[in-house]
């Protein structure tokens, strides 16, 4: 019997032992991943405070927000979308985490449409032709954060396809969750742009 109990004390230490560096290095993947996009951030931050003081000091045109602000919200609602997949996956509801990766993608080319519609309706308008501020700070900042939406939702499309063929498990959760991050510090940014551009 005392064997028995020490197999038994044993293998509940070894399972702790192995469940928990998995935990920790979880936790260090995501505070790593945050500073690395908090960077990132205040990157993004300098050029939106750049932008803001060209257009205080030179003439700005006016221009309809409806479709900036169309954008913005497919890219927040695809944020919420990958955060839930993170949820879903973090409980193995396979079926809810297929779903909501599925969405974030269709809500992430939804966002890359919307802004290619918005800098093509500008080129229209005539508004970028020229050196004028307006047309680089379009071209500039518009552009350099199109550039990362669209490396995010390659990845986003990875993913999927990862998930489709039942190669994403809950040891994978970090790497969404990084994702996920990531699209949320996209987000933050394009509420910034479509403030500073055509608040």
């Amino acid at each position: 019997m005392n064997a028995r109990a020490n197999v038994r004390a044993a293998t509940r230490v070894a399972s702790v032992t192995v469940i928990r560096p998995p935990a920790a290095k979880e936790g260090g993947t995501t505070t790593g991943v945050a500073v690395l996009l908090g960077a990132w951030t205040m990157m993004f931050a300098g050029l939106l405070r750049a932008v803001s003081f060209a257009r205080a000091t030179s003439t700005w045109p006016s221009l309809p927000i409806g479709l900036p602000v169309v954008s913005a919200i497919a890219l927040v609602a695809a944020c919420v979308s990958i955060s839930y997949a993170v949820h879903a996956l973090g409980r193995a509801r396979v079926f809810a985490f297929d779903l909501a990766l599925a969405l974030a993608f269709v809500l992430g080319v939804v966002f890359l449409q919307t802004t290619f519609l918005v800098v093509v309706d500008a080129r229209q308008s005539g508004l970028l032709k020229g050196a004028s501020t307006f047309a680089a700070a379009m071209h500039g900042l518009v552009g350099f954060h199109a550039l990362h939406a669209l490396g995010g939702v390659l990845v986003l499309g990875w993913l999927v396809r990862r998930a489709n063929d039942k190669r994403l498990t809950p040891v994978h959760r970090p790497l969404v969750r990084g994702v996920a991050l990531y699209f949320w510090m996209l987000a933050l940014v394009e509420v910034g742009v479509v403030a500073v551009l055509f608040g």
